[in-house]
């Protein structure tokens, strides 16, 4: 069911349209490797034991579409020797680890703890989904997974050691039935714990940012050129990157209480201060790349960052626009709270004019109404509005329609793209049931 404060027309909407589609995830064992010993011929570096060829390799440039044996020897003289260090990074501890909905197709991606990745299709012609399965040794400790803006199927995954870089491809018709998916791998000495990935939405762009849960340096990845570009800057690491739709700006949060709007038109940046003794749980971008929505660790506020006039750096703005009181959710009892501290929050990619956000310990989803204009006129009105709660009591499985506990809480959730006449909220419950809502924009 759905709730609605507001709007009666979208409310009656919503109540006829719960749940579009529902899908339950068919998840794999974790799968296991075996690493063979490198050749003893190979000239080693004295200093630290790593093959010299190699050193000179990773100078110059990520390993990208490397070779099977440079790979076994990253895994023997690289891999081996250092940990993820404690209080330092640690994986989220969520069984599907990250969710990604496609920019452009009906196509969602799942990345779970046995380290596989699970790419879902809507079929074209006839009712459910297809599965592809993705798994590498390389793919060790996922933590976050993002598509390619204006690719088909580009897919890059973040990593302990660095990122696999999926191309998606489809299985031919024909006798062979050949899959011609296949992964380029990127990674550079030292930056580990992949925390977050950003790619570049600008037209022909190959770029792909990277940070690091342990370090402050921001790797900046060419595809196509095969060359690296690195921000360094000091610090204990960073938790997210948001790439704006534009493509000017990049948003960096720290782990030690700020962040960095990077322009990429000279690579230059402006520090923000979070709140005293917080940082950043969450952010996304308007579709204007005007304004960023934010909300920080263990908190119920959202802020707003934004351009007061110009798109000047120095013109950035930061207030807390709206905060979610703790209260009883009279659809769901007593025992129910909405606005706990947010877990995640997203808007749709295309307006900008809804954002839902689900909650620490809540099975309701939050569903407001954004001002797209209010950035300009924020003193004097409310960037968000508050819509109603959604409550996917059901499940539309093929062939099944049944309830879903109430007990259930969402993990994550994504908006896609309008595809026909609303947008599509999918929602991870941590059941693995994922429910497919249409959003009205």
């Amino acid at each position: 069911t759905v709730t609605d404060e507001h709007d009666p027309v979208m409310n009656q909407f919503l109540q006829n349209n719960t749940i579009m589609s529902s899908i339950k995830l068919d998840r794999e064992p974790a799968p296991k490797y075996t690493t063979e010993q490198p050749s003893t011929s190979q000239e080693l570096n004295k200093e630290d034991d790593i093959p010299a060829w190699i050193c000179s390799k990773l100078q110059q440039a990520p390993l990208y579409g490397i070779p099977r044996v440079t790979g076994e020897l990253c895994e023997k003289y690289i891999w081996s020797n250092k940990d993820l260090e404690e209080n330092e990074f640690s994986l989220k501890k969520d069984p599907i680890r990250s969710m990604a909905y496609h920019p452009h197709r009906n196509m969602i991606a799942f990345a779970d703890e046995n380290d596989i990745v699970y790419v879902y299709e809507k079929k074209e012609k006839a009712d459910g989904w297809s599965r592809k399965v993705l798994t590498h040794q390389f793919m060790r400790n996922i933590t976050c997974i993002e598509w390619k803006k204006r690719a088909r199927g580009t897919l890059a995954v973040g990593c302990q050691k660095g990122v696999c870089v999926w191309n998606i491809g489809h299985e031919s018709s024909g006798a062979d039935n050949v899959d011609s998916t296949s992964m380029n791998y990127l990674c550079s000495p030292g930056h580990e714990n992949i925390s977050s990935i950003g790619w570049d939405p600008t037209p022909g762009s190959h770029l792909l940012a990277v940070t690091s849960g342990t370090i402050s340096t921001i790797m900046v990845y060419d595809t196509l050129s095969l060359s690296t570009m690195p921000l360094k800057r000091i610090g204990k690491g960073n938790l997210l990157l948001r790439w704006s739709p534009s493509g000017r700006w990049i948003y960096v949060a720290t782990k030690s209480g700020t962040s960095r709007m990077w322009d990429t038109l000279d690579w230059t940046y402006k520090e923000l201060n979070n709140p005293p003794g917080l940082w950043v749980q969450s952010a996304c971008w308007a579709p204007n790349s005007r304004s960023l929505l934010i909300s920080m660790h263990g908190k119920s506020d959202v802020h707003m960052i934004y351009w007061a006039s110009s798109s000047n750096a120095a013109e950035i703005c930061h207030e807390k626009v709206y905060s979610a009181v703790p209260a009883p959710d009279n659809v769901t009892g007593d025992d129910a709270y909405v606005g706990d501290s947010i877990k995640e929050l997203v808007l749709c990619p295309d307006t900008g004019r809804r954002l839902a956000v689900i909650f620490d310990n809540s099975p309701t989803i939050a569903l407001y109404a954004v001002d797209v204009d209010s950035p300009l006129t924020l003193k004097n009105k409310s960037a968000l509005t508050k819509i109603g709660n959604i409550h996917n009591t059901l499940v539309n499985l093929p062939n099944l329609s049944t309830s879903l506990d109430s007990n259930r809480k969402p993990v994550h959730i994504s908006l896609s793209t309008r595809f026909t006449t609303s947008n599509t909220l999918a929602t991870l419950y941590d059941n693995d049931i994922v429910n497919f809502t249409p959003i009205i924009p």
